[in-house]
């Protein structure tokens, strides 16, 4: 519902896709420029890191690796609650943050190839179409990388991310900011100290200008 097209080189278009009223039967379908099929790739049970991995809310004997909701392997989920887009690359790849919930709803980011094979994955995902800042002959990717709770119901770190062009960190900006603040009449500020975690990167999409530098709220 919330998701649109990219375009990539050569005009190919991305399109995510999903059963109706199946969140976990997903895909990343890429489309020639007369919209003829180019290729499907299925993001359903791609995963291989959750119970006892990322997922620590699983049954004693649960097998390693599987979605503890169901036993199968994880799936990057699509999801009507985000409006993640793909990103199309500069080297004909693509990007598409989906929704994964064994850990801690921080969803999965995907990368795959310009011919449809899987190239990559980071553990967050959830409702971000991620910047992308070309430098020299290679490109960063920037995210928002949220920490919404854990198995003991704590919240943060919340982190901007970038990450190369292969889904390594190459740096981290956590937010430190723990006060609520609303102007008075006077121009002043009225502050309470009331988020001891930071605040959360409630950004669908950061901008990055020319020289790499990152811009969200």
């Amino acid at each position: 519902w919330n998701s649109g097209p990219a375009i990539g080189p050569g005009g190919v278009i991305f399109v995510v896709s999903r059963a109706h009223y199946g969140p976990n039967d997903t895909s990343l379908v890429a489309l020639n420029p007369d919209l003829s099929p180019k290729w499907t790739f299925r993001m359903r049970e791609i995963l291989d890191h959750g119970c006892f991995v990322l997922a620590t809310s699983c049954r004693s004997g649960a097998p390693r690796g599987v979605d503890p909701s169901n036993g199968l392997r994880p799936t990057v989920g699509v999801s009507d609650q985000g409006s993640s887009v793909p990103v199309a690359l500069p080297d004909g790849a693509v990007l598409y943050g989906g929704f994964s919930a064994y850990n801690g709803a921080r969803g999965h980011l995907v990368k795959v190839s310009p011919t449809g094979q899987l190239m990559g994955t980071y553990d967050f995902g959830w409702d971000v179409t991620p910047a992308v800042w070309r430098h020299g002959d290679t490109y960063s990717i920037v995210t928002k990388d949220n920490h919404y709770f854990d198995a003991q119901g704590n919240e943060g770190p919340y982190n901007m991310t970038q990450l190369s062009r292969d889904l390594g960190i190459e740096w981290r900006y956590t937010s430190t900011e723990t006060r609520s603040c609303s102007t008075l009449p006077d121009a002043g500020l009225d502050c309470v100290s009331d988020h001891p975690d930071g605040f959360e990167w409630c950004v669908n999409a950061p901008a990055v200008s020319p020289d790499g530098t990152v811009y969200a709220n």
